[in-house]
């Protein structure tokens, strides 16, 4: 399973090479765009032999071993596609297109695709704001460590505008909850840090002012 992560003379995988074969050159499938035939082709791919390929080698690279491939429960594909270290540009997309419901899969640890991609730094916003429109509850769901996914993103630095603000029209709840962890609102953790985002924080305060007039605040 280890070799699934081995680079080759060109610094390629075995999983971005098979990617790339498949599907990174053809524009329609990486982006979702396209007539109805290049649509028709994305959902049978589900099927297909590099589909199962490309699933086999996630699940190795996910986790280190092919043992219960076929029985494993506690996973699904967009777990290992944000856990894998290799840049698979469209790959999440296409997953959310053909497998929907693996965004309302839990991992053996309590953890939700979402969750997951909230701690991820390398998933772009296009494939995070899918990824909460397709399963928007999820943004209201603890995960395994007491954190909201609004706050997760917030502990890893994402801003206003590549990730929190799909997440807060999701759960505009979340606004007015405590931190478990630190006992803060989400717009004062936001402004923890040198790199905090001023337009982050003046967003957050917008969309709930009142909480920084309270003084349960103080």
């Amino acid at each position: 399973p280890s070799l699934t992560l081995i680079q080759n003379e060109i610094g390629v995988t075995p999983i971005v090479s098979l990617w790339k074969e498949c599907y990174a050159d053809d524009e329609a499938r990486r982006d979702g765009s396209g007539d109805n035939g290049s649509i028709t082709a994305i959902t049978e791919t589900r099927d297909s032999e590099n589909w199962k390929k490309i699933n086999i080698l996630l699940y190795a690279s996910y986790f280190g071993t092919l043992t219960n491939f076929d029985s494993e429960r506690g996973w699904s594909i967009i777990h290992a596609v944000l856990s894998c270290p290799d840049d698979l540009p469209g790959l999440l997309n296409l997953v959310l297109r053909i497998q929907p419901d693996a965004a309302k899969c839990v991992d053996k640890n309590g953890w939700l695709p979402l969750h997951f991609a909230c701690c991820c730094p390398k998933i772009k916003t296009r494939d995070f704001q899918a990824l909460v429109q397709t399963f928007p509850s999820a943004a209201a769901v603890l995960g395994p460590t007491g954190r909201y996914p609004l706050m997760l993103a917030i502990e890893n630095r994402k801003t206003w505008s590549d990730g929190l603000r799909s997440l807060f029209y999701a759960f505009p709840e979340v606004l007015q909850i405590k931190d478990k962890l630190s006992g803060m609102y989400p717009f004062m953790m936001a402004a923890i840090g040198d790199h905090s985002s001023l337009t982050t924080i003046h967003e957050l305060i917008l969309c709930c002012p009142e909480m920084v007039r309270s003084q349960h605040c103080i």
